[in-house]
């Protein structure tokens, strides 16, 4: 049962909190500035039924005739209203004579409420000094926290910013590298690699030097594809003859077929070298530069060279802490 009633008075107060703390806020609060005629009406009224309740008071060590107590009581509370809507030293002294007419113990309780906002005081500014404390102590830590940091950028930052710098440029390098090597692997796989085509197996056996093989090796290979194409000219030559006899058998009579499509029967022109001897219309010599296999040859070393130093690059580096020494001599300079 007593849980019951806690509970239940725990929800009252809270909603008297929340209901009662605007009015209170437009009664008493000088800074409310959006209820200004809210706050007039609220304030005479209240002071209207404070006059009243003051004069009640009064009147019952008095006696005086009926039209007296209500103009006396009716110029009170007006007076009293009128002070409550224009100052708040009204509102004070009338709370202040409330709780004297209430004999000791109104006194009492206006004596400790003397005492606990002489208390207060000197409590309240304990305590906004030691906010005021803690907010130095916490400022002091986050600006050394700041400088220390500020002075380990300037030592480190450049440093990062270098190697930053030389990774930026190493990867453009690579990049440049395998650029290089995508515009020489063609190259190579044309000038080293095997024709499949023509099933022709380029030999590596030693010569003089890697220039002469090369030369020799590739006019070969062009050589090779260049008869490929004369033999497939042939042959190509060769059917068009062939269907264009069996195109006329088909469309002439029997009769006229053996006087109109005798001429292509006469295939034997294709075998005949209109425009010279095969060795001599395939030979690559002057149409490849003498000097072809010593370029390529170069290039491939070029290649090779630059691979070959551009791979394992290792960047090391090692910050030395300052000695007492130099943490003296920077002192002294500043």
């Amino acid at each position: 049962m007593s849980k019951m009633l806690y509970f239940v008075k725990r929800k009252v107060c809270l909603l008297l909190s929340k209901k009662c703390r605007p009015i209170y806020c437009i009664l008493l609060s000088p800074n409310v500035e959006s209820f200004i005629w809210t706050r007039y009406i609220c304030s005479w009224f209240v002071g209207v039924c404070v006059g009243a309740i003051l004069w009640l008071l009064i009147s019952l060590n008095f006696n005086f005739s009926l039209e007296s107590e209500v103009l006396i009581s009716v110029s009170i509370a007006a007076l009293v209203g009128i002070g409550f809507v224009f100052t708040t030293s009204i509102k004070c002294i009338s709370f202040l004579i409330l709780a004297g007419m209430a004999g000791k113990s109104g006194r009492s309780y206006l004596r400790a409420l003397c005492f606990a906002y002489i208390i207060t005081g000197p409590i309240f500014n304990l305590a906004s000094n030691g906010g005021e404390v803690v907010r130095v102590f916490a400022c002091a830590t986050t600006l050394t926290y700041n400088l220390t940091k500020t002075r380990l950028d300037l030592m480190t930052k450049p440093f990062h910013n270098t190697l930053t710098t030389i990774k930026d440029d190493f990867i453009l390098v690579e990049k440049s590298f395998d650029e290089f090597n995508g515009v020489l692997q063609p190259i190579r796989t044309e000038v080293s690699g095997t024709d499949n085509d023509s099933n022709l197996k380029l030999q590596r056996r030693k010569v003089e030097g890697v220039a002469e093989r090369v030369q020799k090796n590739y006019s070969e290979k062009i050589k090779t594809r260049c008869k490929r194409q004369l033999k497939r000219g042939e042959r190509r030559c060769r059917d068009a003859f062939e269907n264009a006899y069996l195109d006329c058998n088909e469309k002439f009579p029997r009769v006229v077929k053996t006087l109109l499509c005798w001429p292509f029967q006469v295939d034997f022109i294709c075998h005949i070298n209109l425009l010279g001897k095969p060795d001599k219309i395939c030979d690559p010599y002057e149409a490849l530069p003498k000097n072809f296999g010593e370029s390529y040859a170069q290039l491939d070393d070029s290649q090779k060279l630059l691979y070959g130093n551009n791979s394992h690059v290792e960047v090391k580096y090692k910050i030395k802490s300052p000695t007492p020494q130099d943490l003296l001599r920077l002192k002294v300079v500043d």
